[in-house]
């Protein structure tokens, strides 16, 4: 088993760039699954060998002693199996304590501009929601004013049943909290529907 294990420097320095960092991260990965293979497959040819071996002195115990000679040449392939199965093992442990590196500063770096997206979208969030108050005050008032109208009025028909479906909107708002996915860091904030805020006059 031939080592695939790349002459690099240290991934602090090698992969600077994180454009750099991605490719060395992919290529260990593949590095990786190769070993991974290679490994699978000398563990496999072993094993066949030790009970090729197992059934060969199950036969000499037994007087078939014309295959003793076998012993010899399956003893060595056994070995290099072995060393085989040893060396990937190795080679499989290098590679995948440098990908766990590399990607460990690869996250490193990426935390703080991940932070700063989240700041931006929750200011972004703050702003949209506080003009979402507003409207929603702007809205009850002049609800308001219609039912004050609809009732000076009488309450005629056609403008109960306006009112009753603006009432109908309104109330769809209670149910924002059960519909509008809560966020899943553990934190306790859930979308409720506020105080409507009345817009300065």
């Amino acid at each position: 088993m031939e080592s695939v294990i790349p002459e690099t420097d240290d991934c602090g320095t090698e992969a600077s760039m994180p454009g750099q960092a991605e490719q060395e991260i992919g290529s260990l990965e593949r590095q990786q699954k190769q070993l991974e293979s290679a490994v699978a497959r000398a563990a496999e040819d072993l094993a066949a060998v030790k009970e090729t071996i197992r059934l060969v002195i199950v036969e000499i115990e037994q007087g078939k002693v014309e295959r003793l000679p076998e012993l010899q040449t399956l003893g060595e392939r056994a070995i290099s199996s072995q060393k085989l199965l040893l060396s990937g093992r190795e080679q499989l442990q290098v590679v995948s304590a440098k990908l766990q590196q590399l990607v460990q500063w690869r996250d490193r770096h990426e935390f703080p501009k991940v932070i700063a997206e989240a700041q931006e979208q929750a200011a972004q969030f703050k702003k949209h929601f506080r003009a979402a108050c507003l409207a929603l005050g702007a809205h009850c008032l002049t609800v308001e004013r219609a039912t004050k109208i609809s009732n000076a009025l009488g309450g005629e028909p056609h403008m109960g049943h306006a009112l009753d479906l603006l009432k109908q909107e309104l109330d769809a708002y209670a149910k924002w909290d059960a519909a509008v996915p809560h966020c899943g860091y553990g934190s306790t904030f859930k979308l409720r529907p506020p105080a409507p805020m009345k817009p300065k006059v």
